[in-house]
This record gives C-alpha cells, structure tokens and sequence, in this order.
C-alpha cells in the first residue's frame, strides 16, 4: 500500500512539474510591469531617454524612450501617453508627446521598454532632471 501510494504521488509530481511552464526572476518582473494608460498618475524626467511614471496605486516603472527626446529635460508641460488602446499596458511602440519649449512644437517620442528594475537607469551627465508632472 505504501509503494502504491509513493508511486501514485511521483507521477502527480511528474504531472504537475511538466505542464508548468517555469517562471524566471526576470520574466516574472517584466509580466508584472503592466502600467495601463488611464491609470497614470505622474511623470519624473529622468533624463532624453528615461521617465518614472507613478500609477494611481503610487506604483514606479521605468518608461525608456528610443532615441533621444530632444527637449524633455526642459519642457514644461505634461507628458502625454498614446497606446493602442486605454486598457491596454504601456508597450514598445507606443507614443509618449510633450510640447518642446525650444521649437515650440509637440514633439513625439516612442516607448522602448517599461520594466521596474530600478538597477537599470542609466546614469545621466550631471544630475538627473526629476522634474515632476502631475498627469491626470
């Protein structure tokens, strides 16, 4: 009785083992770093290429921007996030505007990751911007 029970036990551990998928640190970091467009509470600038935006919950996330956003440290006003739709999760692709005070123009970045790995904000010449927007 007890070998049947111990084999009965190995093959639902087998079982159970094999149809999970398993989860990495890092997978599990990048599936949780949902911030949806309409829950966005505010912005820091970081610097041309890198945003913390808070959510309603006071959650970071680290928004990189491809390229460079030339006149992001230094504009004034808010900063605006375009996805595809509202309830989706901010993406790559996804469009991040704000009004460059230089050109006088509305100038359009696109998302290249969020994630809320603080240990991969690259450093910037100087200090940081961190100026703050409330986005709401």
């Amino acid at each position: 009785m007890r070998t049947l029970l111990l084999a009965a036990s190995a093959v639902l551990v087998t079982a159970v083992l094999s149809s999970s998928v398993p989860i990495t640190p890092a997978a599990a970091r990048s599936s949780s770093a949902c911030l949806r467009n309409n829950r966005i509470w505010s912005t820091s600038v970081i610097n041309d290429r890198q945003l913390i935006v808070r959510d309603r919950q006071n959650n970071p996330f680290v928004v990189e921007l491809s390229g460079g956003c030339t006149g992001l440290t230094s504009s004034l006003g808010r900063v605006n996030f375009r996805t595809r739709t509202d309830l989706g999760c901010l993406s790559r692709g996804d469009r991040v505007s704000f009004r460059n005070p230089a050109f006088r123009t509305r100038d359009t970045c696109f998302v290249r990751h969020v994630h809320q790995d603080f240990g991969r904000i690259a450093s910037s010449r100087g200090r940081p911007s961190m100026r703050a927007t409330v986005t709401r």
